[in-house]
């Protein structure tokens, strides 16, 4: 039997609101943020893997200068909101034990993916998984 994991909310977590708000503190602000990077095109296309976070954040701030500082610090420490969630990471080891195979399948960017790869040692208990940014295809741009 083969197992197939998410990533956001499931093996990571993935909670912008929460980050904002212990980022930034100002609810106005942090709708904005949440508006301007979270809920916007250029997040899509990082998914796809067809912009990077640079060129994002770039366009993040000609599209809103006002808050460019805010924009900078939020790309820059994106990395420190995926934390693992210990209850479903637990449960991986348990599955391949058990003779199954793991595999996972999620939106993310290139950056992020890559960071996640290298800082949480349980990705070697995968079998295989694809990542949208390396197919540059996700599932938000087909709705």
């Amino acid at each position: 039997m083969n197992f197939i994991f998410d990533i956001g909310n499931v093996l990571i977590d993935f909670k912008p609101e929460t980050f904002l708000h212990r980022l930034i503190n100002n609810p106005l602000d942090e709708d904005k943020i949440n508006e301007i990077i979270f809920k916007s095109n250029e997040w899509v296309k990082l998914d796809e893997g067809t912009i990077t976070s640079k060129e994002a954040c770039s366009n993040f701030c000609l599209r809103e200068p006002k808050y460019q500082e805010l924009i900078i610090k939020t790309m820059e420490k994106i990395p420190e909101m995926l934390t693992p969630m210990p209850k479903t990471i637990e449960l991986l080891p348990k599955i391949k034990e058990s003779g199954h195979r793991l595999y996972f399948l999620s939106n993310y960017h290139k950056e992020l993916s890559r960071y996640v790869q290298d800082k949480y040692p349980f990705w070697g208990l995968f079998d295989g998984g694809v990542f949208s940014c390396d197919i540059h295809c996700c599932g938000q741009a087909l709705l």
